[in-house]
């Protein structure tokens, strides 16, 4: 389970997304594949390192900030919302109209390990029904709070037909409240080919963002965003 003392996750398990390449290869697709689509993905030019930076924890007060600065470098995100936070006059679709996805992270951020498998799966459910009806967009991919899970999350998460990602690299935003410096250097140091970036809706977050997305471009890093498959594809493929 994950140990959020690290920046690197230390965890391997290929039952769950941890890096933009183990979902490549649960559907037979390079990381090149994504040189078709660098337009849309905020370049002209290909790049040699990819990138998907994900949100927890929203929609916060801070999402106005994030996607100014997002739209300001033309980067897109995966953000995983909670539930219980969704409403229709939250700016989801902004969020869609620029570009970017939005994923479950359950209805209210409850360690799920402590649940039952009932319990997961309604929570799982609640959150995810919630989300679509709103957006009309279809849910493909889910992150547990605190990063825990365990069988039984995993058999919720295939049954609602969508996809367990955790991160590979964590910016520790939370831990950095008065340091958005120390948060922007994680994320330059660590983040390698395929990385999957866990930053959060925080104000530490907005204040390090502009650093954080400059670094990594100048690091030869192009922000991407995990595909979306038709949900036949991904039936009885359980990461």
């Amino acid at each position: 389970m994950v140990c959020h003392d690290e920046v690197i996750y230390p965890h391997e398990d290929n039952r769950v997304v941890i890096r933009l390449q183990d979902i490549f290869k649960k559907f037979s697709i390079g990381l090149d594949a994504q040189e078709n689509k660098s337009d849309a993905y905020g370049s002209n030019k290909p790049r040699k390192k990819y990138v998907v930076l994900t949100f927890d924890d929203g929609p916060s007060r801070c999402l106005y900030q994030i996607l100014d600065i997002l739209a300001h470098y033309n980067v897109p995100a995966l953000f995983f919302w909670l539930g219980k936070y969704i409403h229709p006059q939250r700016p989801w679709k902004r969020v869609l109209d620029e570009g970017h996805l939005i994923g479950s992270h359950s209805w209210k951020h409850r360690d799920l390990t402590k649940l039952s498998y009932q319990e997961q799966l309604a929570d799982l459910q609640l959150s995810k029904d919630k989300v679509e009806e709103i957006t009309g967009v279809p849910i493909t991919y889910f992150r547990p709070p605190f990063g825990r899970y365990n069988t039984d999350t995993l058999l919720a998460v295939e049954t609602l037909n969508m996809i367990p990602m955790l991160w590979h690299v964590s910016t520790h935003d939370w831990l950095n409240r008065h340091h958005p410096k120390k948060i922007s250097e994680n994320g330059i140091r660590y983040s390698e080919d395929g990385s999957i970036l866990l930053c959060h809706e925080l104000q530490q977050t907005t204040k390090a963002l502009p650093e954080l997305i400059e670094g990594l471009l100048d690091k030869d890093v192009q922000f991407v965003l995990p595909p979306i498959y038709p949900r036949s594809s991904r039936q009885g493929a359980s990461l």
